[in-house]
C-alpha cells in the first residue's frame, strides 16, 4: 500500500528569521517588573490589536513571555535587569557596541535607535540581565539606565 507523502508547508520569513534569531535564548524565563507587566496588559487589549495588526505576531510572542515570567515589586528589580525605557549597551560577535532604548510602540524611532517591546530586538531583550546572549550575534553588555533603580516607577 503506497501512502502518500505529507504536505509539510515552508516556514514563513518571520517563522525562519524567528527561529534563528531566538533559537537557544528564549529558553529562560523572564522577570518582569509590575509597572511593565500591567501596561504590557493594557497593550494585549483588542484595541492595540486593531492599532498594530501588522504586529499580531508580536503581540502573541509578548503574551507567551509574560505568562511564563517571574513578576517582581518595582522596588525589588534587579539593578541589571533590562526593563521598559531602559538603555542598553548591546554588543555583536564581531566586537561591535552599540546603545538601544526598549520603549513602548508610539515612541520607537529606529533612527534614534529607539525600540518597540513590539519589535524582534525588543522581545528578545526585555526581562533580560547584562552578560545574557540575546541572539547568535547579540549580548547584552550592559544597562546603562534602567528607570527602577532610580526610582523612576512611571516613566
Amino acid at each position: 500500500m503506497l501512502h502518500t507523502a505529507q504536505l509539510i508547508k515552508p516556514p514563513t520569513l518571520w517563522e525562519s528569521f524567528r527561529q534563528r534569531f531566538f533559537r537557544r535564548h528564549d529558553e529562560q524565563q523572564r522577570i518582569f517588573s509590575e509597572i511593565d507587566y500591567y501596561r504590557f496588559q493594557g497593550l494585549l487589549t483588542r484595541q492595540h490589536q486593531v492599532a498594530y495588526p501588522s504586529l499580531a505576531v508580536h503581540l502573541q510572542q509578548l503574551r507567551r513571555l509574560i505568562h511564563r515570567g517571574y513578576l517582581y515589586p518595582c522596588k525589588a528589580v534587579p539593578a541589571n535587569l533590562v526593563t521598559m525605557n531602559s538603555v542598553i549597551l548591546l554588543r555583536s560577535r564581531r566586537g561591535t557596541a552599540f546603545r538601544v532604548s526598549l520603549v513602548y510602540p508610539p515612541q520607537a524611532n529606529h533612527q534614534e535607535r529607539r525600540f518597540s517591546i513590539l519589535s524582534p530586538l525588543g522581545l528578545a531583550m526585555i526581562g533580560r540581565s547584562e552578560g545574557q546572549q540575546i541572539s547568535d550575534n547579540l549580548m547584552i553588555e550592559k544597562l546603562l539606565y534602567q528607570p527602577e533603580s532610580l526610582g523612576n516607577y512611571y516613566t
